[in-house]
């Protein structure tokens, strides 16, 4: 008993302020505020009425995210809510006693925008309290409450109104202000809360994506905006259509029928919304109000108008419980929840500022009443219809925008042509158009797999959805692209976060450097969860004394021009190079990220997407196909079908680098490694490497094809070899002048028959890592043709050329 008691007063002291607020606004812009006007400044109280409103939705607009950013920060440092609250309340009640007592019109200017701005401030402090102790599973009950709170404010409001007078009016509404800030600050505390019920408040899903919060926010613009249709010209409606004898009665009348209806649903409704999805319930509780306001418009008899207002009721306290209650639950950012809640409330204010103008220009277009009003009532009820339809989308998530087609298809096309202008790139095989969740994976050498495979993968299509790719974490972090570009854009690339342009290229990030990373990486982790810290209490001394970082800065100066350039985004560093307790912290949020990210690329494979990957993680230094990552293994099951894609590169044969792609149906009783390794075209820079590494120290251009030509015609039937190497003596000589050319290989011209020697200079930039590009050659040579030799039993290639046939020699094989 004792426990439902507390929740009683919890449930009252925590939605008793809405009751304040709805007593003030109700009367405040509409009784009080044009009555002081038309004593103080009659001649011209409709010009000021309106100035006056149009200022209000301003600050209304303006001054609750600046004051929620600050009640955030506060709140951050240790501080609650409840004073912002009794301080707004304060200002709020300075306004009303100025008001009380203006005789001039300056004097009641200041004071309305005072009431206005304490108003605002009370209410972003209370609205993040709200959502603050109110737990989740709760957040459609108590909505119901509020809603029921907000309802009677309205009516008592009105009601004292009507009896006390619109001057005498304002001391009731003192009272309400401060009575209802005071007691919630005295009910509601903030620090009390048991580790239970710390644990239900934290329960069920936390939407964390501005999707969600765009979508309610543009549904509560949607119903606001018709709300100010109806409001607004419903007066004169029943004036200049219904001919009501007397409007303003038949105004409140109205009103108090839909506030009837909105009680009986408010609370129901809040209850039922704990139970069921609230993006549901708002959508349809838009569907009441918007027949009624299309009831309005093609059913104008007097005795309906009452029926559809009863009607439109129930709809309103249906949505006022549930809309409040999904805002809440699709705030992004729970540690910034009074600055998205002063955004939301952008959502009321900006409509209000709207509609008025667009039915005032709407009747004018219409001669006849009745026919105008039509189309305004028809406009309300779209809009309504329009918001239920917008709401449905949160809780989705589409696995790409429609914009992004067109800018995917233009991206590949750049890419596409860039890589045909400035190498040499022969393709076997394709994809079908149609086919079931397909993964393909490829072995890794070079930068330009990322590049080739998804503009390739993206044309053979389908278009709707991008190709998706599991890339380094790196790609989705501050100045990626400035250790990618040329050094001139370097300046103007450090600090920027590509992130989002790479998702929505279809790109997705996995950590494949966890032990390992640039700096840059450790304090960009660092400085997301816990701010822009000083270096000396995340790095060790020793780490910042390697970088040349002095310790007196802070994290951003990573990415500063000076630091960047000397290393700090591409020199990689261990976890040890961390202070505790930020070693920990990062090593235990990267076990979540990486769980989180195996996720998201299972949810690709399931919603049948195609995703590329590259299962190795890095690119291979010694030519060999390295182990496979444990995420292949995870992902295998999920797809419909599985492609493998063979990527191999020849560095030599011309003056740019020449790719040759292969791609085949993934057996599912072979070893991955082994089939990667036999599928690889074998191209002229790698035979001629094992000759030149097979030869004497000093050997000639008919020594190297003599090699050549011996060692292709000993390769197993079941090898793909290059087209090239069927003109193989043209080919080699091609390919020793590249070798030439790079150092690779030197001439002796002291010698009256020229010959060859290796070269000292064995590393190229296209192959960053590589130490011995002929060793690296003729090491991935040897294991494809280690793999056609193990292969030639199982591997059952899909040219349906018989593997034990001696004939079928490998020319017969040319990829």
């Amino acid at each position: 008993m004792e426990h439902i008691r507390r929740e009683r007063v919890h449930l009252f002291g925590i939605n008793l302020f809405w009751f304040s607020l709805s007593f003030q606004t109700s009367v405040l812009l509409t009784i009080v505020v044009p009555a002081a006007l038309l004593q103080i400044a009659d001649a011209e109280h409709t010009m000021l009425l309106a100035h006056l409103a149009t200022g209000g939705a301003l600050i209304a607009m303006i001054l609750p995210p600046l004051v929620g950013v600050w009640s955030d920060r506060m709140k951050a440092r240790g501080h609650g809510r409840r004073p912002l609250i009794l301080f707004g309340a304060g200002f709020n009640a300075l306004g009303l006693m100025l008001m009380f007592s203006a005789d001039d019109l300056r004097l009641l200017i200041v004071s309305f925008f005072l009431v206005l701005a304490g108003q605002s401030a009370a209410t972003v402090g209370y609205e993040a309290l709200w959502s603050d102790v109110i737990p989740r599973n709760e957040r459609g009950k108590s909505p119901g409450y509020r809603g029921v709170s907000s309802l009677l404010g309205t009516i008592a409001g009105l009601a004292t109104s009507g009896i006390a007078g619109p001057h005498a009016v304002i001391h009731p509404i003192l009272f309400a202000i401060v009575a209802g800030a005071v007691i919630t600050a005295l009910l509601v505390n903030e620090g009390t809360a048991t580790p239970e019920e710390a644990a239900d408040r934290s329960a069920g899903p936390i939407i964390r994506n501005y999707r969600d919060f765009h979508s309610v926010f543009a549904a509560r613009s949607l119903v606001a905006f018709a709300m100010t249709l109806l409001m607004t010209f419903v007066l004169y409606f029943l004036q200049d259509v219904l001919h009501v004898s007397n409007p303003s009665q038949g105004t409140a009348f109205v009103a108090a029928l839909s506030l009837v209806g909105a009680v009986v649903t408010s609370v129901w409704m809040g209850r039922v919304a704990d139970r069921m999805k609230k993006r549901n319930l708002v959508a349809l509780s838009a569907l009441p109000m918007a027949l009624s306001a299309g009831g309005f418009a093609f059913v104008q008899q007097e005795q309906f108008i009452l029926l559809f207002a009863v009607f439109f009721g129930l709809g309103y306290g249906a949505f006022i419980s549930t809309d409040w209650a999904l805002a809440i639950d699709s705030i992004p950012d729970p540690d910034r929840i009074a600055r998205d809640l002063g955004v939301w409330g952008i959502a009321s204010a900006l409509p209000s500022v709207l509609a008025p103008a667009v039915g005032g220009y709407l009747l004018s277009r219409f001669a006849a009443p009745a026919a105008g009003y039509r189309a305004l009532f028809l406009l309300a009820a779209a809009s309504f219809l329009l918001s239920a339809a917008v709401v449905m989308r949160v809780g989705t998530r589409p696995r790409s925008p429609l914009w992004a087609v067109p800018l995917r298809l233009l991206i590949a096309s750049v890419v596409w042509v860039y890589l045909h202008l400035a190498y040499h790139i022969e393709f076997r095989r394709r994809l079908p158009l149609r086919r079931r969740a397909t993964l393909v994976v490829s072995n890794h050498q070079h930068d330009l797999d990322g590049m080739v495979a998804p503009a390739w993968l993206t044309f053979v299509g389908p278009w709707r959805h991008p190709v998706y790719c599991a890339a380094s974490q790196r790609l989705f972090e501050p100045g990626f692209l400035a250790t990618r570009l040329p050094r001139i854009l370097r300046p103007l690339l450090y600090r920027l976060n590509a992130a989002g342009f790479f998702g929505v290229l279809g790109v997705l990030p996995i950590e494949n450097q966890p032990l390992m990373r640039p700096i840059s990486s450790f304090g960009h982790a660092v400085l997301q969860s816990q701010g822009n810290l000083p270096l000396d209490e995340v790095f060790t001394p020793e780490t910042l004394r390697n970088f040349g970082l002095p310790v007196t800065a802070r994290l951003s100066v990573l990415w500063k021009g000076r630091y960047a350039a000397a290393g700090t985004l591409v020199r990689r560093v261990s976890l040890t190079a961390l202070r505790e307790p930020y070693r920990t912290m990062v090593r235990m949020a990267q076990r979540s990220e990486i769980e989180e990210q195996m996720k998201t690329l299972k949810d690709r494979l399931r919603e049948g997407g195609t995703l590329y990957l590259t299962p190795e993680g890095r690119y291979s230094l010694d030519g060999r196909v390295q182990r496979l990552r444990l995420a292949f293994g995870e992902l295998r099951p999920l797809a419909g079908c599985v492609y493998g894609m063979t990527i191999n590169y020849d560095p030599f044969l011309r003056n740019h680098l020449s790719l040759y792609v292969r791609i085949e149906h993934f057996p599912s009783d072979m070893n991955a490694s082994a089939w990667l390794a036999w599928q690889r075209v074998i191209t002229v820079s790698q035979v001629v490497a094992a000759a030149v590494l097979s030869l004497p120290e000093a050997f000639s251009e008919q020594d190297v094809s003599a090699e050549v030509q011996r060692r292709v015609q000993a390769f197993p039937a079941s090898a793909f070899v290059a087209s090239e190497l069927v003109l193989s003596d043209q080919a080699v000589r091609a390919c020793l002048k590249g070798m030439i050319r790079k150092g690779v290989v030197q001439r002796e011209p002291s010698s009256l028959d020229p010959s060859l020697t290796r070269g000292e200079a064995r590393e190229l930039t296209d192959f960053p890592g590589v130490t011995d590009i002929l060793a690296f050659l003729q090491q991935s040579l040897e294991e494809t043709l280690e793999a056609c030799r193990d292969k030639m039993e199982s591997a059952r290639p899909t040219t349906g050329l018989d593997l034990k046939d001696p004939s079928a020699t490998a020319r017969d094989r040319l990829s």
